[in-house]
């Protein structure tokens, strides 16, 4: 923005400014902003997270331009067109560089600012780092919605966050539904079962997202079935879970199994696998392939170990923001699919770097603070506790009080941020 001042305070000196050099610097600025609307043809897709950001960092500084009260400032000068012409055009010809979930999370810069001075390895041993048995345990707490009809795919990729053509037999994914104004409502794993898609979702929320659901359909030729009645969802876990119901360990890797299917869990494949199974033969299907009998605490201590929110225990409906619970690095935004409900604020937070705080798993110490609870930080509110099992939680934390060296609390108990893996 120096060259602009430095532009505007010549017009200020000069009142006759050049009437040529005036119809310059409009032509440029009309340049301008048909560069900023339009995307490069050639731009492949592994420049696409950082087009994306360079067009919205440019569209602010003329967004700034525009506003000017003063005529000449309005306008582009010659040397600033060209500056923000060029950082555009780089923004869409540089090669990738790095891991494009660590480039993300670096974005916002969260979490190694958090965990400044942390000795890794320091830390009590989870059951995210322990062998386990591979076993499987019943999530009752969870429902199965189907959709078929010829408009089912499309009816969806207009309503959620991750890419419903990406759903084969042999493919899942996870995805979140949102409000108009980008806040969480649903969350749920995707994947095909005989032909139609079956949605994994919360059992005691799913009658108020078929209700959702139902509201946008209008002429789509899709229909909606609860079937929570005739199939149940498992959780496969351990190390061998993969291998014994024949899945890669890829995230997201799924085929059909025992008359259901079963898939790798799409957010992070160290969650172990997800089934969806009819219930009358489930537990034996499951058996007869090796595994065990585990329990529901079992898994819960491996999901809230990998910082994994578990829908509305953890997400708060209609106010929680899906960036602030990982959901950009647990692939479940897609960023290229085009428009979907909740689309403008949920990237406007990525690329202007909103997130202000972040889910993050905490080791306590002391008694297990309740849901809801305030987490504090040197007399100050610092986050609110969320789902937590025996010594290990989820809380959601404000990043600005992590950096404090004082200790956070809970009620009686002491806790301290842990580092996931998949945000290392």
């Amino acid at each position: 923005m120096g060259e602009l001042r430095k532009s505007t305070n010549m017009s200020q000196t000069r009142p006759e400014h050049d009437a040529q050099s005036m119809g310059q610097c409009m032509e440029n600025t009309i340049l301008l902003r048909t560069i900023i609307r339009s995307r490069p043809g050639t731009a492949s897709k592994r420049d696409a997270a950082a087009g994306p950001q360079a067009m919205v960092t440019l569209s602010v500084g003329f967004s700034r331009i525009s506003r000017s009260s003063n005529p000449v400032e309005r306008m582009a000068s010659p040397t600033r067109v060209e500056e923000m012409k060029s950082s555009l055009m780089a923004a869409f010809i540089r090669p990738a560089q790095g891991n494009a979930k660590k480039t993300a999370l670096a974005k916002n810069d969260l979490l190694p600012q958090i965990f400044h001075g942390a000795k890794q390895g320091k830390r009590k041993r989870t059951m995210t780092d322990l062998d386990t048995e591979t076993s499987y345990a019943l999530l009752e707490n969870r429902g199965v919605i189907l959709l078929q009809g010829e408009d089912a795919r499309d009816f969806l990729q207009g309503l959620v966050s991750n890419d419903v053509r990406n759903i084969a037999p042999d493919r899942a994914i996870h995805s979140a539904f949102l409000t108009p104004q980008g806040k969480y409502l649903f969350d749920f794993f995707m994947c095909e079962l005989g032909g139609a898609i079956a949605l994994d979702c919360e059992a005691g929320r799913r009658a108020d997202f078929i209700k959702k659901l139902r509201m946008y359909k209008l002429r789509s030729k899709v229909d909606l079935t609860d079937r929570t009645g005739d199939l149940a969802v498992f959780s496969v876990f351990g190390n061998e879970a993969a291998e014994a119901l024949g899945l890669s360990s890829n995230a997201g890797a799924a085929r059909p199994f025992a008359g259901g299917v079963v898939f790798t869990d799409p957010r992070l494949s160290g969650a172990g696998l997800r089934a969806i199974l009819p219930k009358d033969g489930a537990e034996k299907a499951l058996e007869a392939a090796g595994l065990g009998k585990g329990s529901l605490s079992e898994y819960e201590r491996l999901r809230i170990g990998l910082g994994l929110p578990d829908g509305s225990r953890d997400m708060v409906p209609e106010k929680a923001l899906l960036l602030e619970n990982g959901f950009d690095e647990l692939n479940g935004v897609d960023w290229e699919k085009g428009c979907y409900m909740g689309q403008e604020l949920t990237a406007r937070t990525k690329y202007r770097g909103l997130v202000k705080k972040r889910l993050l798993p905490v080791e306590i110490t002391g008694p297990t603070p309740p849901p809801g609870a305030p987490v504090m930080v040197e007399g100050r509110e610092a986050g609110e506790m969320k789902s937590a099992v025996e010594g290990l939680g989820l809380a959601l934390l404000r990043l600005e009080y992590l950096e404090s060296h004082g200790p956070l609390t809970c009620g009686d108990a002491t806790l301290k941020p842990l580092k996931p893996g998949w945000a290392a």
